[in-house]
């Protein structure tokens, strides 16, 4: 019996933005505008982290599973 637990690949939103060929704030925006609607929904907050930039700089971004992305996506 395997006593571990999988993790979840995750995408962020960066990521979504560079395949979509959108700007990063607005990925941002569109993230955040359904974020409550997928809480009443019955999940949980969108995982807010950051990543460094092409300047070196710390920016924010979402990193969501593939369930959230399909959400989002939708």
């Amino acid at each position: 019996m395997n006593n571990y637990i999988k993790s979840e690949r995750k995408m962020t939103s960066v990521e979504i933005s560079e395949i979509t060929g959108k700007n990063h704030k607005d990925v941002l925006e569109s993230i955040r505008g359904m974020e409550d609607s997928w809480v009443k929904a019955g999940g949980n907050k969108f995982e807010y982290t950051s990543y460094i930039d092409n300047r070196n700089r710390e920016k924010p971004c979402y990193s969501l599973t593939k369930t959230e992305c399909l959400y989002v996506a939708t």
